[in-house]
């Protein structure tokens, strides 16, 4: 069962992501910098669905090719398509988090967000490898 980890946001190792990318060129300084993150997560598990709170920072940077940006939360970090004031998750990124004491693999299946001053606002969802999903609504306020 997966638990609330801090705002798995947009979290992974980036050698695990496998993922080419297309960032179209968008300069991604007003996204760089430390995220105080509050939010909500609807996990379903076995038919049975838990919501959780989230909290936790998120570090975002830019990404290794022009036009992206990478987040990190919880030891996982994310690659993102950067489009002006909108940012869209690269598919096939898995990220593995240790939830009550258990590995836990994750994968993203959808997740975008929006950049207005300085609050990103966005929704996550995924899946993990012992037959969970979840749902993530989030908001980022930078510190």
């Amino acid at each position: 069962m997966i638990r609330t980890w801090h705002l798995l946001i947009l979290v992974g190792a980036l050698a695990a992501c496998g993922s080419s990318g297309s960032g179209n060129g968008s300069d991604p300084t007003a996204w760089v910098g430390n995220w105080n993150a509050v939010g909500t997560q609807s996990t379903t598990c076995n038919g049975a669905t838990t919501p959780t709170q989230l909290t936790g920072l998120t570090v975002i940077a830019a990404g290794s090719k022009a036009g992206t940006i990478q987040t990190t939360a919880d030891n996982c970090t994310l690659l993102w398509d950067l489009s002006g004031a909108t940012i869209t998750l690269e598919s096939g990124q898995t990220c593995t988090v240790s939830v009550a004491g258990a590995n836990v693999t994750v994968t993203w299946t959808q997740s975008s967000a929006t950049l207005s001053g300085t609050t990103i606002t966005g929704t996550n969802t995924g899946a993990t490898n012992n037959g969970c999903s979840f749902m993530q609504q989030y908001t980022l306020t930078k510190m």
